[in-house]
């Protein structure tokens, strides 16, 4: 059981939304653990007759004496009474007030900007992505949101260590070397090179990382090994959470708490500093713990970004569970942040875990890294 939880946190390590790049020493001594959306007036608008004999009334000549009659005159028209016997001229015709055209709505709000350029606390909520409808380009555009949200991820985790990071036009980094299995810089943009970054970060250190977001770039020529492949993953809001999930989910908030989960998180001797108090501060993150009675039995994290929820270092105790620890991150996100889509990235067992959840595979990205 101890194995699986090491091998699952090997998957789990991989530089995803929920965990970052080992050092140098720790592949070193563990690579095996990580192997693997016609009015009258307008001619081109048509009115029925009877509303256009209302809207246009007739011309008549001069000193014509104009009677004017009630509704009930009409209906009994053997009684016709004249209420007024004025003689004048007859007014002209007053043109129709043109309706407001029906304003044109975007298909989805991700596939119509681009998410780099947003700002990242938007509250209101989105309208979500249905894939099997969205163009390749509108696919590109939610990548990139969730792109951005693990970018937005690693900044916070980075902060709470004390480590700035900056955001480019088609890439974040940091120039200090970041957390343990966290990267030193991730790709934004689908047109993303190398030289938007790579002079930004310490390569010269063994350790770098990138993450490649849409697995574009080959960083052979720079010193760097391919690590392994994943996919992005997408889960629209509209589709229904669990009602009673099986486990119970309860917000870390104490320094203690975040202890047991990050023990628990990696499974085994020697917890690394990862996860940091100064993480429970940020309003943008939620960390949770799920119980099975009053046992911890998984855990997963979730951060906000614009119009996106991520859902990073889902981990299971027992290999049992992980199809509850799923089905109670969902509707806990859906609780936490309700109507937001989440988003993340998996690959092997995870990645087919997080499908039966309910979750779309958006498209590939792809982890380097340079060990000298």
């Amino acid at each position: 059981m101890v194995m699986w939880r090491r091998m699952n946190k090997g998957r789990r390590a991989m530089f995803s939304s929920r965990t970052p790049m080992p050092s140098a020493r720790d592949w070193a001594t563990g690579a095996s653990m990580y192997a693997g959306t016609p009015s009258v007036d307008h001619p081109g608008r048509r009115l029925p007759g009877l509303v256009a004999a209302c809207l246009v009334p007739p011309v008549y000549p001069v000193g014509t004496r104009i009677v004017r009659m009630t509704t009930d005159d009409v209906l009994h028209d053997d009684q016709h009474v004249a209420h007024s016997t004025t003689t004048t001229r007859a007014p002209p015709p007053s043109p129709p007030k043109p309706e407001p055209p029906e304003p044109i709505r975007p298909r989805s709000s991700l596939a119509t900007a681009d998410p780099v350029k947003r700002e990242t606390d938007v509250r209101s909520s989105p309208r979500s992505v249905t894939l099997s409808r969205v163009t390749s380009s509108e696919m590109i555009s939610i990548r990139a949101a969730a792109a951005r949200n693990n970018a937005d991820w690693c900044a916070s985790v980075c902060r709470s260590h004390g480590i700035p990071g900056a955001f480019g036009e088609t890439a974040w980094w940091s120039s200090r070397r970041t957390p343990l299995y966290y990267p030193d810089a991730i790709t934004l943009h689908h047109d993303a090179v190398p030289t938007d970054f790579l002079a930004e970060i310490d390569t010269a250190s063994p350790g770098c990382s990138i993450k490649d977001s849409f697995a574009t770039l080959d960083l052979t020529s720079s010193g760097f090994v391919e690590l392994f492949n994943a996919q992005w993953i997408h889960r629209p809001a509209g589709l229904p959470a669990s009602a009673t999930p099986a486990l119970r989910t309860e917000r870390v908030s104490t320094a203690a708490q975040l202890r047991d989960w990050q023990a628990a998180w990696h499974g085994g001797d020697g917890t690394p500093d990862v996860f940091r108090p100064a993480l429970l501060d940020d309003p943008s993150v939620v960390v949770l713990a799920v119980h099975r009675g009053e046992v911890l039995s998984g855990g997963v994290v979730l951060n906000r970004s614009t119009g996106l929820i991520g859902l990073s270092n889902l981990f299971a105790v027992n290999s049992s569970d992980v199809t509850a620890i799923w089905s109670s991150a969902i509707a806990a996100a859906a609780g936490h942040f309700p109507g937001f889509p989440l988003v993340g990235y998996e690959h092997g067992d995870d990645l087919a875990h997080a499908q039966a959840s309910g979750f779309a595979a958006l498209g590939a990205l792809r982890i380097w890294l340079r060990d000298s």
